[in-house]
């Protein structure tokens, strides 16, 4: 008898607070029903609330059904708020983050050093080269060899 293959489990992030977090939920959309269709156990989460974007039968949530009628504050980086709402996400068992973050902490470096501080895959570029590439001055003279 064939060994059963385990589904590797695949937490794609979403939301947040910046100013392309519709953009980011259009993307997680797409992300998460390709996922589901390739055979992933897949799970969303907005990483500004630190909560579920699918309901109990595995469907995503509309935007008004997960923010439970109000928007979501678009404010400054505020790192704090945003470590204590990806630490209150239950890792446990998750192979992989896919990052569809747009924008702001998304794409800055400030999640990937997070999620690479906790020891957790992820998905993109790492937090240096994130970091970097949003400093649009210094990664010209980087690309330069200023």
């Amino acid at each position: 008898m064939g060994k059963t293959k385990n589904k590797m489990k695949i937490l794609v992030m979403a939301g947040g607070v910046s100013e392309e977090r519709e953009v980011s939920l259009d993307s997680a959309r797409a992300v998460t029903d390709s996922l589901i269709r390739m055979g992933y156990d897949v799970s969303v989460i907005d990483s500004a609330t630190g909560k579920s974007l699918l309901d109990s039968n595995g469907k995503y949530l509309l935007e008004k059904d997960h923010d439970a009628g109000s928007k979501i504050a678009l404010k400054q980086a505020d790192t704090p708020a945003l470590t204590k709402s990806l630490r209150s996400i239950d890792y446990k068992g998750i192979d992989l983050v896919f990052i569809a973050l747009h924008g702001g902490q998304g794409e800055d470096g400030t999640v990937q050093a997070i999620l690479h501080l906790a020891g957790i895959k992820y998905t993109g570029s790492g937090m240096l080269a994130s970091a970097v590439a949003m400093n649009k001055a210094f990664a010209k003279q980087l690309v330069r060899h200023e």
